[in-house]
């Protein structure tokens, strides 16, 4: 699964979350050079507030939170060939769980290559493989099944409901985030709509 198709994901849930509470956020768009003011900041100090509001909620949910593998974390990452960062997020739980979806990948395809090897080819041997292939995932130690990120995305949907339920200033710090991320869209001219 992708860094994209991850974030997609749990933006997803997040949105279905606000959803049941009654709040819709949009996605932030990315960067551009332009210099537009609105209300006295500059597109550049709408991106910072609007960074500032999700790192305060997710701060905030994560000192709620009492299941680890529930814990959102966030990463700066670049795309291979560029210089520029896109900030992702996922739960312990979902990062752990696309990992042994792709470690399941390679093991598949690393049979098809021992099935290469058997008549000859030397693919998908190696260390690389080995090491990947004794990786496993949170809640998964012991069933040896495969994960299912869904499962995983449900249970953060859940918790996140019920910990939005449960304390209003983790609501009011939502709602902090929806403005935030509304004006920062308006200034976009977006009109509070994500981007396709």
């Amino acid at each position: 699964m992708t860094v994209k198709t991850r974030r997609t994901c749990l933006l997803v849930t997040l949105g279905m979350a606000l959803v049941s509470i009654g709040i819709m956020a949009a996605e932030p768009a990315a960067p551009t050079m332009e210099t537009t003011v609105v209300q006295g900041k500059s597109l550049k100090d709408l991106r910072k507030d609007l960074k500032k509001a999700e790192d305060r909620f997710r701060s905030l949910y994560n000192d709620l939170n009492q299941d680890s593998s529930q814990r959102v974390e966030c990463k700066e990452e670049a795309s291979t060939g560029s210089r520029f960062t896109k900030r992702t997020c996922g739960t312990q739980a979902m990062n752990a769980a696309t990992a042994e979806q792709v470690r399941q990948s390679l093991a598949e395809m690393s049979f098809g290559a021992g099935q290469a090897q058997a008549a000859g080819g030397a693919v998908g041997s190696g260390p690389a493989i080995a090491a990947v292939g004794s990786t496993r995932a949170v809640g998964d130690s012991n069933s040896g099944g495969p994960v299912n990120l869904v499962s995983e995305r449900d249970a953060f949907q859940k918790n996140m409901e019920k910990l939005l339920a449960e304390n209003p200033e983790l609501r009011q710090r939502l709602h902090e985030y929806v403005e935030a991320k509304a004006r920062l869209a308006a200034a976009e001219g977006r009109g509070g709509k994500p981007e396709g």
